[in-house]
C-alpha cells in the first residue's frame, strides 16, 4: 500500500469525522463549531502583508476566506495524520484506540498555543468571553479527531486488506 495515499486518506477521513461530530453537536446541542473562515481571513492578511488585527473578527472579510480556511483545516488534518502514522506503534485494536484518542487530544495544543493567540483569542482562549467553554469545545473537537483517526484506521485496514 502506498503510504502517501494511506496518510492522505487517514487525514481527510479523520478530519471529516471530526467535522461530522462538530456538525452534529451544532444541530443537536446548538453548540457552534469554530468558524474556519477566520483561519482563511488570517491567511489573506498575512499573504497580502496587511495588518494582523488584535482580534481576527475585527479584520475585513475576504471573498475566499471561507473556502481557504476549510482547505487549511483539512491540510492540517493530513499533516496530523502524517505525524500520527510515524509515531504510532499500535499492535492491537485497543492500543490503536488509545493512541488515536491520546494523539487527537494532544493536537489541541496547536489551537491553544498557536492558532488562538494569532487570531487574537489569547493563549488557551484567554481573551474569549467564556474561556473554559472555548477550551472544552477545542478539546471535544480534537477528541473527535482522535476518534476519527481510529475509525479511519479500521476502515482503511479493511479496504486495503481486501485490495491485496
Amino acid at each position: 500500500m502506498n503510504i502517501l495515499i494511506y496518510i492522505l486518506a487517514l487525514g481527510l477521513s479523520a478530519t471529516l469525522i471530526m467535522d461530522f461530530f462538530g456538525w452534529a453537536r451544532a444541530m443537536i446541542f446548538k453548540i457552534p463549531s469554530f468558524n474556519y473562515a477566520y483561519l482563511g481571513r488570517f491567511f489573506f492578511l498575512v499573504k497580502n502583508k496587511k495588518n494582523v488585527y488584535r482580534n481576527i473578527t475585527e479584520a475585513p472579510v475576504h471573498k475566499f476566506e471561507y473556502i481557504t480556511g476549510w482547505v487549511f483545516h483539512y491540510i492540517t488534518g493530513i499533516f496530523f495524520a502524517l505525524i500520527y502514522t510515524y509515531i504510532d506503534n499500535s499492535h492491537t485494536t485497543l492500543e490503536a484506540f488509545i493512541s488515536s484518542i491520546l494523539f487527537g487530544l494532544s493536537t489541541a495544543i496547536i489551537p491553544f498555543l498557536v492558532m488562538q493567540p494569532i487570531l487574537g483569542f489569547g493563549f488557551f482562549a484567554s481573551k474569549t468571553p467564556n474561556q473554559w467553554i472555548s477550551i472544552k469545545n477545542s478539546l471535544v473537537a480534537h477528541l473527535n479527531f482522535g476518534i476519527g483517526l481510529f475509525i479511519a484506521q479500521i476502515i482503511q485496514s479493511y479496504i486495503f486488506s481486501t485490495l491485496h
